[in-house]
């Protein structure tokens, strides 16, 4: 469920339509200003809060997944 919600939201800053959890952020098209935005709207679409630090450490990684963001996000849920 929290990764559909996530491929919607990426979706409104890609054109690629196949968005899966193994696909790499860098291979939609996504940049560092685009993923920004992106992280915005999950803050405030979702109610999720990420952290300064799992921000940064993301935006440096070349090769972040969907899947691997679905996964970050669904310990913050967890761990509110």
């Amino acid at each position: 469920m929290l990764l559909e919600k996530l491929k919607k939201v990426i979706s409104v800053y890609t054109e690629e339509t196949n968005i899966t959890k193994d696909i790499e952020l860098i291979d939609l098209g996504i940049d560092s200003l685009a993923f920004a935005d992106i992280i915005f709207d999950i803050e405030d679409k979702m109610g999720i809060i990420i952290s300064d630090e799992e921000f940064e450490q993301l935006r440096n990684s070349k090769n972040v997944t969907v899947g691997q963001l679905c996964e970050i996000l669904e310990k913050r849920v967890k761990n509110g």
